[in-house]
């Protein structure tokens, strides 16, 4: 008889292998807040622990926010400290210096 090894995820708003040794492998998502989607808390808010992948920590961003701890706009987008990920810059393309 054969038994797959399936293996154990962190709990949410961690990442890492709980049976990696000696004491698994489980760290806090580095998520920036304000890019971050977060988890609903018991009330079924908004104010859970930051959501990332349970294997890669990549954290789950808003609209158009990147990075791997969704701390950055997309090029063209600005804002991002709003929470409500990031806005378009809708510049002028005349007296724009950069087509960021």
């Amino acid at each position: 008889m054969e038994f797959e090894i399936i293996p154990s995820l962190s709990d949410t708003g961690y990442y890492g292998d709980t049976l990696a040794l000696p004491k698994g492998d489980c760290q806090p998502c580095q998520c920036y807040p304000p890019g971050t989607q977060e988890t609903a808390d018991s009330e079924g808010g908004g104010s859970g622990p930051p959501v990332c992948d349970q294997l890669t920590g990549q954290c789950l961003c808003k609209p158009h926010v990147i990075g791997t701890n969704c701390d950055q706009c997309e090029p063209g987008y600005y804002n991002i400290i709003s929470g409500e990920g990031c806005t378009a810059c809708n510049c002028d393309p005349v007296g724009s210096v950069s087509k960021e």
